[in-house]
């Protein structure tokens, strides 16, 4: 893919806090993407031997992104801080605190995806400004559901003598049914 400029339907290229909705990372130019859609198609052997397929399912997405931050930005204008050092620490913090993040390419924008790993290049040719690729993933997010469920159990039939003899349970005279709560987690 051709380097690409940052300018595209009036928005930055970068990495956004996905909590927070606040832009981390900007950058100066996207060097290249990557965008991977998997399907796994089932198999099943049957008595002949052959394979058969009754379903597909969705993998979730991966992609990987290249991008330059130098330390003069277009956006900013005038040297004030030690960009590259600051989008270096902020990657780092990122990683390490496992934040979901959304990111902005030019084919699509990612929310609330896991940054999955990173690469920082730096040599002599790039000075004091940054290359970093880095390779993100889909997250999917499972949260339980709490249901209480509350019954009432009444015995029946333990008025005759004979069902009273057969019981398991010692017999304690007439009793009243009891409500009982008990808690479930599930989808």
């Amino acid at each position: 893919m051709a380097n690409s400029f940052l300018f595209y339907q009036n928005r930055q290229y970068g990495i956004n806090d996905n909590e927070s909705g606040t832009s981390v990372i900007a950058f100066d130019l996207e060097l290249s993407e990557g965008h991977s859609m998997n399907n796994n198609v089932t198999r099943y052997n049957v008595e002949d031997g052959s394979d058969i397929s009754d379903h597909i399912q969705n993998d979730l997405e991966t992609g990987t992104i290249s991008g330059f931050i130098s330390n003069f930005s277009i956006f900013d204008g005038a040297l004030t801080e030690n960009k590259s050092q600051l989008a270096y620490d902020t990657l780092r913090d990122l990683w390490k605190k496992k934040t979901l993040v959304d990111i902005y390419t030019v084919l699509q924008v990612y929310e609330a995806v896991a940054i999955t790993n990173i690469s920082v290049n730096r040599d002599n040719s790039t000075g004091e400004s940054l290359v970093c690729d880095f390779s993100f993933q889909e997250f999917n997010k499972v949260t339980l559901q709490v249901v209480s469920v509350g019954a009432t159990i009444n015995l029946s039939k333990m008025n005759t003598k004979q069902n009273q003899q057969s019981s398991k349970n010692k017999n304690n005279g007439k009793t009243q049914g009891t409500t009982t709560t008990f808690t479930y987690g599930g989808m």
